[in-house]
């Protein structure tokens, strides 16, 4: 498998080029999608442990 498949000037033609270079762009900004929500899952998760600990604290100090 070729690691240069997006490469700008890989082939001949001028509008292949073009077409590779805007998958390569949704490729790329799915990516950074994907990384983006699991920095807020990884967030939501920490808030979750959070207020379930102050919520059994509460309990078991009233």
């Amino acid at each position: 498998m070729r690691n240069d498949t997006f490469a700008k000037g890989d082939s001949d033609n001028d509008e292949s080029d073009e077409e590779e270079m805007e998958v390569s762009d949704v490729c790329i900004d799915t990516v950074i999608r994907a990384g983006i929500q699991k920095a807020h899952f990884e967030n939501l998760k920490l808030d979750l442990k959070r207020i379930s600990k102050q919520i059994v604290y509460k309990r078991y100090n009233t």
